[in-house]
C-alpha cells in the first residue's frame, strides 16, 4: 500500500483574465477548484494511473472541507486530519492576452502542537502501515523540524520506505535522515553537496556524493525541461522530456513523483521508473491549472521517451 502525507495542503483556484493592468479592476472567469498540495496531488495522480493510495492531509475550515469533497469526487481514499486553523488557498491566473501564467502561493498558518500530535496519531492508526510513505509538499510557518525524526522512526519501525519531496530547510533536514528516496531539483542537489551550481553533466557525480554522504538509497533529480535523472549507489540514468504544448506547470513535479512511486510499487526497473516519472510530469504540463494528466496523455508521452 502507498500512503501520502500532506502537512500544508491548499485549495487551488484557477482562473483566466484578458490583460493584467495595474490599478485596474481585473475581470476574471469563474474559477475552477482543485485539491492541491504535494501529497494530495501525488494521490490524485496515482489514482489516474490505476493505483490506490491512502491520502492523509490536514484539513481546517471551509477550504479544508472543500478539499475533502473534491478528493471524494475523484474517488481518492482519504484520511483527513482535522486542524484548528483553516487550510490555505492558492491562486493560478492565466493571462490570455499575453499567454503568461501567474501563480500566487500563500504560506498557510502555523499549526499548534495539538495539531501536530493529531498528525502523528493519525499515522499510527493506519493498519497495515503503508509500504511506501510519501511526505510531499511545503510545511507551514514555524513548523518544528523535529517532526521529521518522528516520521522516520515510525517508518523504520514498520519497515516502510520513506519518500520525501519538499524544499528549503526541511529538504536539507530530510536528507540527513537518510530516507529511501529524495526528490530535489538540480540547484537543491548542489546545495546538499555544498558545492556551487555546475554544469548539468555533473548530476551523476554530485548525486552519488549526496547518496554517500547522507545514506539515501535513491535520488530523483528533476531538471525541468531537461527531464530528470535517477541515481543510486550503482546506477545513473537520465531521461529527456519530450517537447509538448505547455499550458501549466502546476503539479508537474508532484506528477513526476507519482509516476516514480507507481513504477516502484509495480516492481519496474529504475529505467522504467524514470520513464514513468518523466511521462507523468510532462503530461501534466499539457493541462490547465492543477488538473494534472489523463492516462492516455501519459501513455502517448511515454511512447516518445527513448
Amino acid at each position: 500500500m502507498i500512503g501520502t502525507l500532506t502537512i500544508n495542503p491548499a485549495l487551488d483556484l484557477s482562473t483566466h483574465i484578458s490583460g493584467l493592468v495595474p490599478e485596474k479592476k481585473i475581470r476574471c472567469t469563474m474559477p475552477d477548484y482543485f485539491p492541491g498540495g504535494g501529497g494530495v496531488n501525488v494521490s490524485r495522480a496515482l489514482a489516474r494511473l490505476g493505483k490506490e493510495s491512502l491520502c492523509l492531509f490536514t484539513a481546517g475550515g471551509p477550504s479544508g472541507k472543500r478539499i475533502e469533497i473534491l478528493l471524494k469526487e475523484e474517488n481518492i481514499k482519504i484520511q483527513p486530519i482535522e486542524t484548528d486553523v483553516w487550510t490555505r488557498e492558492n491562486l493560478t491566473v492565466r493571462d490570455d492576452a499575453s499567454g503568461s501564467q501567474f501563480r500566487f502561493t500563500f504560506p498557510g498558518s502555523p499549526l499548534p502542537e495539538s495539531d501536530i500530535e493529531r498528525i502523528i496519531a493519525s499515522l499510527k492508526s493506519i493498519v497495515p502501515f503503508p509500504e511506501y510513505l510519501v511526505l510531499s509538499g511545503s510545511f507551514p510557518p514555524d513548523f518544528r523540524i523535529e517532526f521529521l525524526d518522528e516520521i522516520k522512526q515510525l517508518c523504520d519501525s514498520n519497515n516502510s520506505k520513506l519518500i520525501i519531496d519538499t524544499s528549503g530547510p526541511f529538504l536539507a533536514a530530510a536528507a540527513k535522515k537518510g530516507p529511501f528516496l529524495l526528490k530535489p531539483n538540480y540547484q537543491e542537489l548542489c546545495e546538499m553537496a555544498e558545492i556551487q551550481s555546475s554544469e548539468l553533466h555533473d548530476v551523476q557525480r554530485i548525486g552519488q556524493k549526496v547518496i554517500r554522504d547522507y545514506g539515501i538509497e535513491i535520488l530523483v533529480v528533476s531538471l525541468g525541461a531537461n527531464g530528470a535523472s535517477i541515481i543510486s549507489k550503482s546506477e545513473y540514468l537520465h531521461v529527456h522530456a519530450p517537447r509538448v504544448p505547455v499550458k501549466s506547470t502546476v503539479g508537474a513535479g508532484d506528477s513526476l513523483l507519482a509516476g516514480v512511486v507507481f513504477a516502484l510499487d509495480s516492481g519496474h526497473t529504475l529505467k522504467e521508473v524514470l520513464k514513468w516519472g518523466v511521462a507523468c510530469g510532462t503530461a501534466t504540463t499539457m493541462n490547465e491549472g492543477t488538473g494534472l494528466f489523463q492516462l492516455d496523455q501519459v501513455e502517448k508521452v511515454k511512447s516518445l521517451i527513448r
